[in-house]
């Protein structure tokens, strides 16, 4: 795994997690590189024969999602 190119899992907040910081939040800019990314190097992955499209759909949902939740924080 190049982990420079990896995509964090969404993790949902709880009620005894705190708000996250500021700092802690990744930037706009780095947000629409990410989402760059997923649409432009990932989801045609799914295409290959054999392929699980309903993993490739979680997978995908999930790692968007984390986008929208920290976009909708900031």
């Amino acid at each position: 795994m190049d982990h420079r190119l990896a995509v964090k899992e969404y993790s949902r907040s709880s009620a005894d997690q705190a708000e996250p910081l500021a700092h802690e939040l990744r930037p706009l800019p780095v947000l629409q590189m990410t989402m760059d990314y997923l649409i432009a190097k990932i989801v045609d992955r799914c295409n290959k024969p054999g392929e699980n499209l309903g993993d490739w759909f979680n997978f995908l949902w999930d790692r968007m999602r984390g986008i929208r939740k920290v976009k909708s924080v900031t």
